[in-house]
């Protein structure tokens, strides 16, 4: 928002993540051995080229990995490391959902149950796909 504030367009920009899914992982794809850190290195100078030549706003590297984050602090100023603060939920041992609630507060047990009503009664239908049941139209609205 801050680019668009000063008259910059934030859009086209480059993204390389995992769709939909905060998952850490390699975004770099320069495999291991000795010479994986210059290959990170030449490949974050073509990504720089890309935007250049491409007149791309940013590029963006999501949920990086140890070596690629240290390869993009070592490529100096050109990279910016960004903070957040993500809330990740942990099963202690709950075997049902209502075990969960039963560990709950009675205001956010209550809370929840109400929220559930409200959703069941929207008519909302979740079905879960597989990538090999998906026909073209449907891929092309996932994406």
């Amino acid at each position: 928002q801050a680019w668009e504030r000063t008259g910059g367009d934030y859009y086209p920009k480059l993204l390389s993540a995992v769709p939909y899914s905060p998952v850490v992982g390699p975004r770099l794809l320069a495999g291991h051995g000795a010479d994986a850190d210059a290959r990170r290195a030449a490949l974050l100078a073509g990504l720089r080229e890309l935007m250049q030549n491409a007149q791309l706003s940013s590029a963006h590297l999501l949920f990086l990995e140890h070596d690629d984050l240290a390869a993009c602090a070592a490529d100096g100023e050109h990279w910016l490391a960004r903070s957040d603060v993500q809330f990740h939920w942990s099963n202690r041992g709950w075997r049902t959902f209502e075990d969960f609630l039963a560990a709950l507060k009675h205001k956010k047990r209550k809370n929840i149950r109400t929220e559930r009503a409200q959703v069941a009664a929207s008519g909302l239908r979740v079905e879960w796909r597989t990538g090999a049941s998906l026909d073209a139209p449907t891929w092309a609205a996932v994406h």
